[in-house]
């Protein structure tokens, strides 16, 4: 949680790092937006939403972008921080199993709906010159409670 004291600017930082996009850098760039986060003084519910986004936008960078590199840019302004993943490739569509097309519906297709579900606000921008995608968080609320349901989250996305 973040206070600004009478007659102090409020923190502001910020911090990019790019990547080959490939699946080592989902937990990478999960590691460093923790990192920051933490490195920032953000309360550890903070810690966990922010880090539960940049997987799932980090995920979707690198299964379906196409894109050589992703970029994650986090910026703190006052109570609020913005995780930005940018990419510059173009929409490639997943293709189903049918081998394992229960599972597979059961455990993908719901990265921005949960990035929706913990950020304030989410855009997304899709154009020839490829995909950003900014959420936006007030650190100074609780993040919304999610425990049982990211557990089982970030158990596949450890895979």
């Amino acid at each position: 949680m973040f206070t600004k004291a009478a007659g102090l600017a409020a923190p502001q930082a910020d911090a990019v790092c790019s990547m080959a996009t490939t699946s080592e850098a989902v937990p990478a760039l999960r590691a460093f937006a923790r990192d920051t986060a933490r490195r920032w003084g953000m309360a550890e519910d903070a810690v966990h939403a922010v880090r539960v986004t940049v997987s799932e936008l980090v995920t979707n960078a690198v299964l379906h972008s196409g894109s050589p590199d992703v970029e994650l840019g986090m910026r703190l302004r006052g109570a609020t921080v913005t995780v930005l993943v940018k990419d510059n490739g173009t929409w490639l569509p997943r293709e189903p199993s049918p081998v394992r097309r229960c599972e597979s519906d059961r455990t993908r297709g719901r990265g921005l709906n949960i990035v929706r579900a913990y950020a304030t606000h989410c855009s997304v921008e899709s154009s020839v010159n490829g995909t950003r995608v900014r959420a936006e968080f007030d650190v100074s609320a609780p993040a919304p409670e999610f425990a049982a349901f990211d557990a089982e989250l970030m158990a596949v996305a450890a895979l």
